[in-house]
C-alpha cells in the first residue's frame, strides 16, 4: 500500500520513510508542493502524511490543495496542537491530527487506524428512505435532487447517522466515530461538522428537518421529514 509523505525536514522524512517500511507500506517522500502533487499524480497513494511548519511548509494549505483534488484521507503532522490549530487542520480537509514528536509506534498505529476507519466507511452502498449514500464517491443523494459531494468527516457522520435511522447518536459516539478513539477531536468541531452537512443537505439550515438536535444528546436523522424540500444545489 502507498503512503505519500510531505515533510520538508529531510531527518524526520528519512525516520517517517523508513517506519513505514518497516511496516511494509510502500512510501513516497516529497519536500515541497509540485513534488507532493508530481507524486500524487504518478504513484496514486492511498494515504497522505502532511507535515506543518507554519515558516516552512503549510501543511494546511497543502491539505486543502490535496483534498480538492482526491479523496485520500490526510494526516497532518504537526508541533502545534493548540485546539484552534488542531481544527483549522480538520477545517482544511485533514481526516486525522498527530503532534510532533511522537514515537514510530504511535505513528504507524494512527495510520493503521486511519486507513481502517476509512476502508470501513467506504465498504458499503447505504439507504435511508429517500437517501442514498454512495461511500465509494463520497456522495449523498436526497430523491431526485442532484448528488452532493461529502468530505471524509460529512461521510462518516452521515454513514453512522444514516445507520440509525430516527434514533438519537450521542455526540460522544459520533466524535469517536468520525475522527477515531485516539483524535483530539472536541465538541466544538463536531458542532462545525454539523453545520457544515446542513448547509450542503437541509433546505433552511437554520431549521433543519434532516439532521436534527436532541438536546444535551446528540443528533438525529429523521429520515421522513414532513415537509420534503429539495436539499441547496451544490
Amino acid at each position: 500500500m502507498k503512503i505519500l509523505v510531505v515533510e520538508k525536514d529531510t531527518n524526520l522524512a528519512a525516520l517517517i520513510a523508513f517506519t513505514l517500511t518497516q511496516a511494509a507500506y510502500e512510501t513516497y517522500v516529497a519536500a515541497d508542493r509540485s513534488a507532493a502533487l508530481r507524486s500524487l499524480e504518478l504513484e496514486r497513494p492511498r494515504l497522505a502524511l502532511l507535515g506543518h511548519n507554519a515558516s516552512e511548509l503549510d501543511g494546511y494549505e497543502l491539505c486543502r490543495d490535496l483534498r480538492g483534488r482526491c479523496r485520500i484521507p490526510i494526516m497532518v503532522l504537526s508541533a502545534q496542537d493548540r485546539e484552534d490549530d488542531v481544527i483549522a487542520a480538520f477545517e482544511a480537509g485533514a481526516d486525522e491530527f498527530l503532534r510532533k514528536p511522537f514515537s514510530p509506534r504511535v505513528l504507524v498505529a494512527r495510520v493503521r487506524a486511519l486507513l481502517r476507519r476509512t476502508e470501513d466507511v467506504s465498504a458499503t452502498l447505504l439507504t435511508a428512505a429517500r437517501m442514498r449514500l454512495a461511500l465509494d464517491e463520497s456522495t449523498l443523494q436526497i430523491g431526485d435532487a442532484p448528488r452532493i459531494r461529502l468530505t471524509p468527516h460529512e461521510l462518516a457522520a452521515m454513514h453512522l447517522l444514516m445507520s440509525n435511522p430516527n434514533r438519537t447518536v450521542t455526540s460522544e459516539r459520533l466524535l469517536r466515530y468520525v475522527w477515531g478513539d485516539a483524535s483530539r477531536a472536541t465538541p466544538r468541531m463536531l458542532k462545525q461538522l454539523i453545520y457544515r452537512l446542513r448547509q450542503k443537505v437541509e433546505a433552511r439550515p437554520s431549521a433543519p428537518q434532516l439532521i436534527v438536535t436532541t438536546p444535551n444528546a446528540g443528533y438525529r436523522l429523521v429520515a421522513n421529514p414532513s415537509n420534503d424540500q429539495p436539499p441547496p444545489s451544490t
